[in-house]
């Protein structure tokens, strides 16, 4: 008797298309087990669509230091894998360079093509080039114009300037 009484009351507050899937079992465990495998397998495939989202979708922002976007890349990279969500290595490089903000253009211009590029490859390139965004530019370090210095110097050209 209560386990009618339980089975009419689960089948009473749910939608035609939930009935649907359980009228046919003989008692309220039933019912609910089935119930709750059901949703937890669409709980886990939608968790595992939104946490690929979120790591397709994550952008460095431009005055985001490369630390902390590399600290979030890497976070919903280990969300997502627990998930059952494979991503091989070429997918986390793309991945990458399409998350990076558009001042490091020109960085992925010149490793974007590298097919032998991997993820912690990438990643270690990736901090040499913030090291050396953020080094204060020596003038003398460009080839170019450390050449223009010296040939002023040797003309007599150059003057120091007095602080």
């Amino acid at each position: 008797m209560i386990s009618l009484d339980a089975r009419t009351e689960i089948i009473m507050h749910l939608p035609d298309r939930q009935v649907d899937l359980i009228k046919h079992l003989e008692s309220s465990k039933q019912m609910w087990h089935l119930l709750k495998e059901h949703y937890k397998q669409l709980t886990n495939k939608t968790t595992k669509v939104l946490s690929f989202r979120y790591l397709v979708t994550l952008e460095m922002k431009e005055d985001n230091s490369l630390d902390a976007f590399i600290s979030k890349y890497q976070s919903a990279c280990d969300r997502a894998m627990p998930m059952g969500n494979k991503i091989d290595e070429e997918m986390k490089v793309d991945i990458t360079f399409g998350a990076l903000a558009t001042s490091w253009g020109s960085f992925i211009v010149i490793h974007g093509l590298d097919p032998t590029l991997f993820l912690q490859n990438l990643i270690s390139k990736m901090k040499q080039e913030d090291l050396r965004r953020r080094k204060p530019q020596n003038i003398l370090d460009n080839p170019y114009m450390a050449m223009i210095v010296a040939m002023k110097y040797q003309r007599g050209n150059f003057k120091r300037n007095k602080f």
